[in-house]
Protein backbone atom coordinates (compact mmCIF):
# COMPACT_ATOMS: atom_id res chain seq x y z
CA UNK A 1 0.00 0.00 0.00
CA UNK A 2 2.62 2.18 0.41
CA UNK A 3 4.00 1.69 -2.45
CA UNK A 4 1.81 2.14 -4.16
CA UNK A 5 0.81 5.68 -2.47
CA UNK A 6 4.10 6.77 -3.51
CA UNK A 7 3.96 5.49 -6.78
CA UNK A 8 0.81 7.30 -7.79
CA UNK A 9 2.17 10.36 -5.51
CA UNK A 10 -1.18 9.80 -3.17
CA UNK A 11 -1.14 11.98 -0.05
CA UNK A 12 -3.37 11.30 2.80
CA UNK A 13 -4.17 14.33 5.31
CA UNK A 14 -5.01 13.88 8.56
CA UNK A 15 -5.28 17.24 10.71
CA UNK A 16 -3.67 17.51 14.07
CA UNK A 17 -6.20 17.92 16.61
CA UNK A 18 -6.44 21.17 18.60
CA UNK A 19 -5.19 18.80 21.41
CA UNK A 20 -2.30 20.69 23.18
CA UNK A 21 -0.28 17.46 23.93
CA UNK A 22 1.18 15.99 20.64
CA UNK A 23 2.46 12.49 20.55
CA UNK A 24 5.14 11.01 18.40
CA UNK A 25 4.25 7.83 17.06
CA UNK A 26 7.42 6.89 14.99
CA UNK A 27 9.58 7.75 12.48
CA UNK A 28 10.67 6.33 8.69
CA UNK A 29 13.70 7.50 6.82
CA UNK A 30 13.57 6.53 3.27
CA UNK A 31 16.74 5.29 1.34
CA UNK A 32 15.77 8.80 -0.57
CA UNK A 33 16.62 11.03 2.51
CA UNK A 34 13.07 11.77 2.98
CA UNK A 35 11.26 11.65 6.33
CA UNK A 36 8.22 10.71 7.65
CA UNK A 37 7.21 11.55 11.38
CA UNK A 38 3.89 10.02 13.05
CA UNK A 39 1.95 12.60 15.50
CA UNK A 40 -0.92 11.75 17.13
CA UNK A 41 -1.16 8.67 14.70
CA UNK A 42 -1.38 11.09 11.25
CA UNK A 43 1.67 10.86 8.95
CA UNK A 44 3.52 14.22 8.28
CA UNK A 45 6.48 14.57 5.86
CA UNK A 46 9.23 16.79 7.74
CA UNK A 47 9.35 19.48 5.63
CA UNK A 48 5.30 19.79 5.82
CA UNK A 49 4.11 22.94 7.96
CA UNK A 50 0.64 22.62 6.98
CA UNK A 51 -0.94 21.46 10.08
CA UNK A 52 0.70 24.48 12.03
CA UNK A 53 3.32 22.04 13.72
CA UNK A 54 6.82 21.26 12.36
CA UNK A 55 8.40 18.02 12.94
CA UNK A 56 12.36 17.34 11.94
CA UNK A 57 14.05 14.15 12.90
CA UNK A 58 17.55 14.92 14.05
CA UNK A 59 20.27 14.06 11.70
CA UNK A 60 22.27 11.94 14.24
CA UNK A 61 19.83 10.21 16.15
CA UNK A 62 16.98 9.67 14.12
CA UNK A 63 14.79 8.68 16.65
CA UNK A 64 14.60 12.07 18.81
CA UNK A 65 12.13 14.79 16.94
CA UNK A 66 12.68 18.39 17.58
CA UNK A 67 8.48 19.51 17.50
CA UNK A 68 7.70 22.99 16.74
CA UNK A 69 4.03 24.55 16.60
CA UNK A 70 3.22 28.12 15.42
CA UNK A 71 3.13 29.86 19.01
CA UNK A 72 5.47 27.35 21.45
CA UNK A 73 9.14 27.10 21.85
CA UNK A 74 10.42 24.11 20.22
CA UNK A 75 10.98 20.71 22.12
CA UNK A 76 12.59 17.29 21.22
CA UNK A 77 11.49 14.35 22.30
CA UNK A 78 11.66 10.51 21.36
CA UNK A 79 9.72 8.18 19.44
CA UNK A 80 7.01 7.74 22.01
CA UNK A 81 7.54 10.71 23.52
CA UNK A 82 4.72 13.40 24.03
CA UNK A 83 5.06 16.99 24.41
CA UNK A 84 2.64 19.65 25.63
CA UNK A 85 2.29 22.64 23.01
CA UNK A 86 1.39 25.18 25.26
CA UNK A 87 4.10 24.77 28.05
CA UNK A 88 6.78 23.23 26.28
CA UNK A 89 6.72 20.15 29.15
CA UNK A 90 7.79 16.43 27.62
CA UNK A 91 7.21 13.79 29.00
CA UNK A 92 9.41 10.31 27.88
CA UNK A 93 7.96 6.46 26.54
CA UNK A 94 9.15 4.77 29.70
CA UNK A 95 9.14 7.90 31.91
CA UNK A 96 12.89 8.51 33.02
CA UNK A 97 14.08 4.97 33.38
CA UNK A 98 15.81 2.84 31.15
CA UNK A 99 15.66 -0.50 29.36
CA UNK A 100 19.10 -2.92 30.09
CA UNK A 101 19.33 -5.10 27.49
CA UNK A 102 22.09 -8.53 28.70
CA UNK A 103 23.65 -10.65 26.08
CA UNK A 104 24.17 -14.27 26.80
CA UNK A 105 27.46 -15.13 27.29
Amino acid sequence: MLDRQRQFNIQERKEIPEDPTLTINGVVTRSSGKRTVWINGAAQDDRDVSSGVIASPRAKNPARVVVQGSEAPAAEIGVGGTVNRNTGETADLLGGGRVIIKSRP
